[in-house]
């Protein structure tokens, strides 16, 4: 009996240490991986949050040092409460979001304090205006970044230019006074029309226009009695191929934004 027993307790000994050892390596596995919430969001430079409106903001979140994808989304929601973004003072600890403001939340799977990078781009319903902001900062495991959360401001204009089209062909003999027509918003969507929020009279519009590649006089485009909407006339003279840059400036902020259109006239 004392040989049996001395025999089999290695191997019970050995099931027992072995049953440990996976439990304590699950335990420590469960007790490393903590959830934490990170909020980010979108403002628009001189504007309010980029929202559900202009397709959000695709936020990207990485692990700085690798480059690991930890979370990606696009932030959803409204623009936000426009007294509260560009109206009252900014006062610290006073929020810029409300419960509707549109956000992206990540929930992320942390074992350690983790430095991350986060990307947007926006407005992702408007590609030709795609503007990236990025920034980095340490996330602890466990304490969650709410409220405003991460905000990555967002400069410029959405310039959108509706006339002419893409590739369309004009014909010399029918069209010597090509009518453009612009659409510029803020890069929340927000709208620009004389004396508003967004006063359509402070911003400069123009085409910077190439023909055959070799560049003419700019054509000033002004408010067309429409809310976002500025139209130019581009005297024509000669066929060829034309490459017209609409951009729109605000002189008080330095936002910009820019659409081009190539177009041919033909005799």
């Amino acid at each position: 009996m004392k040989n049996l027993i001395v025999r089999s307790f290695p191997r019970t000994c050995g099931f027992f240490m072995l049953f440990i050892f996976v439990g304590l390596w699950v335990g420590l596995g469960m007790a490393q991986a903590i959830e934490t919430k990170v909020v980010v969001r979108a403002l628009a430079k001189d504007g309010m949050f980029i929202g559900t409106s202009m397709g959000g903001a695709r936020i990207i979140i990485r692990e700085a040092e690798s480059g690991l994808i930890l979370a990606q989304g696009h932030t959803q929601g409204d623009t936000g409460h426009l007294p509260t973004v560009m109206v009252e003072p900014r006062r610290r600890g006073h929020p810029l979001s409300n419960a509707s403001t549109a956000k992206f939340e990540a929930r992320l799977e942390l074992v350690e304090p983790t430095l991350v990078s986060i990307e947007g781009l926006a407005p992702y319903g408007q590609r030709q205006s795609l503007i990236k902001s990025s920034t980095q900062l340490w996330v602890i495991p466990g304490r969650d970044i709410i409220g405003d959360g991460v905000i990555l401001e967002f400069p410029g204009f959405a310039v959108d230019i509706l006339k002419p089209q893409a590739a369309e062909r004009v014909n010399l003999s029918e069209v010597r006074s090509l009518s453009m027509i612009a659409n510029v918003v803020m890069m929340c969507g927000c709208p620009v029309k004389p004396g508003g929020t967004w006063d359509a009279d402070r911003y400069e519009v123009a085409g910077i226009v190439k023909h055959n590649s070799i560049q003419l006089e700019a054509v000033p485009f002004v408010y067309a009695d429409k809310t976002s909407t500025f139209q130019g006339t581009l005297e024509l003279h000669k066929p060829g191929l034309y490459e017209v840059q609409v951009y729109a400036f605000d002189p008080q902020t330095g936002n910009a934004g820019v659409d081009t259109v190539v177009f041919k006239v033909q005799e």
